[in-house]
């Protein structure tokens, strides 16, 4: 359960903490790094699927409220990303670097 506290306290922080610079410098983008398993739960990754559907949740919401000061809020959902989480997970086989996203990010800008 601490998964889920942390994932959507942290999401609430950073766009509390950027949202006034955001706004300061023209509105900007504020980028939330969800996950596929936000929008599909897998047996074995059930609290971690909680707490990235909460995280989605509360993009959604922060999507509304920034959208008055013009900040865009986008909301991503990778696959597996080679991480020190996702090779104790076994899925190294399946995942993608981080630079993938981090540049699918850019282009989407």
């Amino acid at each position: 359960m601490l998964d889920i506290y942390l994932t959507m306290s942290n999401t609430s922080n950073m766009a509390q903490a950027f949202a006034p610079v955001l706004k300061a410098n023209g509105a900007g983008v504020f980028a939330q790094l969800n996950s596929v398993v936000s929008m599909k739960t897998f047996s074995n990754f059930g609290t971690y699927s909680a707490s990235k559907a909460a995280s989605y949740s509360i993009t959604q919401a922060l999507r509304e409220i920034l959208s008055e000061q013009g900040t865009i809020v986008l909301s991503v959902h990778p696959g597996a990303i080679a991480t020190d989480m996702g090779d104790a997970a076994g899925l190294t086989a399946i995942a993608e670097p981080p630079t993938l996203v981090a540049e699918a990010i850019i282009k989407a800008l």
